[in-house]
């Protein structure tokens, strides 16, 4: 007796289909993105600043890239410098706070250096990172009581002009500690 069942369905197509679509889906941003890159990055001037502050100060003649490896701070790569600007509003214990926030970028423990103040500025230099701390609060009475933490990492030749310059466009005193000196402490 002749039977009348369907054939069972053909699959295989089907699911091959799906996992070249699947494929190119996980593949087409990894394509364009290398695409994208290779180009040049773009370049834009040094601008002490964050979004939840209208105190901004531009530091002449400093050209930078923001680091798309700190996605969450303001953040730019300048001569292979890395410049993190913070902002602190109202902060009870400057210094706490300067080094709470070296101790949240190097995930280290609470630095001890010491931090030397000009007026209502200070600078920490942590030679076993290679950074400099700085944090400067602003004198203005629109901008009371804000606070730039800028924290400078890189190379030793390369950061002390850099933190000179981001210095020297705050306060008009020299930066207080001797860069190349400090910096060649822990070497």
């Amino acid at each position: 007796m002749a039977s009348y069942r369907f054939q069972p369905a053909k699959t295989g197509k089907y699911f091959a289909l799906l996992c070249v679509v699947v494929a190119l889906a996980i593949a087409a941003p990894v394509i364009v993105l290398s695409v994208v890159s290779q180009q040049p990055k773009a370049t834009e001037p040094l601008v002490i600043t964050t979004a939840e502050t209208e105190w901004e100060r531009p530091i002449e003649g400093v050209e930078c890239q923001w680091d798309p490896e700190n996605m969450l701070v303001d953040a730019y790569v300048c001569n292979n410098v890395t410049v993190q600007v913070n902002w602190v509003n109202e902060p009870q214990d400057s210094d706490h706070s300067l080094r709470r926030a070296v101790r949240a970028n190097t995930l280290a423990p609470l630095p001890r250096e010491p931090i030397v103040h000009v007026g209502h500025a200070g600078v920490m230099v942590l030679p076993h990172y290679n950074m400099v701390a700085m944090n400067i609060r602003n004198q203005t009475p629109e901008h009371d009581g804000e606070e730039f933490q800028i924290l400078l990492q890189g190379a030793p030749d390369k950061l002390a002009p850099l933190a000179h310059q981001i210095w020297n466009s705050f306060r008009p005193e020299p930066l207080p500690v001797d860069l190349p000196k400090d910096m060649k402490v822990a070497a």
